[in-house]
């Protein structure tokens, strides 16, 4: 479990679309390890069942930092409303989306 805690600050000037909250709670970055290869499906399981069931008491996206290929309406859920400007600046400044190997924000049409 991560526990963080940040300014609010102003949304207009902060591109992470889940400061909402005084206090970041991650629980579902979750890792399961176990050295027998055996059970890596029934930890997979686990984890998967873990996630779907505190998913809906989240706020709805993730940091982006401990996002992994989701696809892309998690990542529109993790910037929110700062999605569509995002996007636009990313049509400014990188419009052939060559850095896309990330949680990618595309480029506005």
């Amino acid at each position: 479990m991560h526990f963080a805690s940040f300014d609010l600050g102003d949304p207009v000037f902060d591109c992470a679309g889940l400061r909402v909250s005084a206090q970041l709670v991650t629980t579902e970055n979750l890792y399961g390890v176990d050295p027998e290869p055996a059970n890596a499906d029934a930890v997979r399981d686990w984890t998967v069942d873990y996630f779907d069931a505190t998913h809906p008491y989240s706020a709805g996206g993730a940091y982006v930092n401990f996002m992994m290929d989701e696809g892309q309406e998690r990542v529109k859920a993790t910037y929110r409303s700062n999605y569509d400007r995002l996007s636009s600046v990313k049509s400014q400044y990188d419009p052939e989306n060559t850095f896309r190997v990330n949680q990618n924000i595309q480029p506005a049409a």
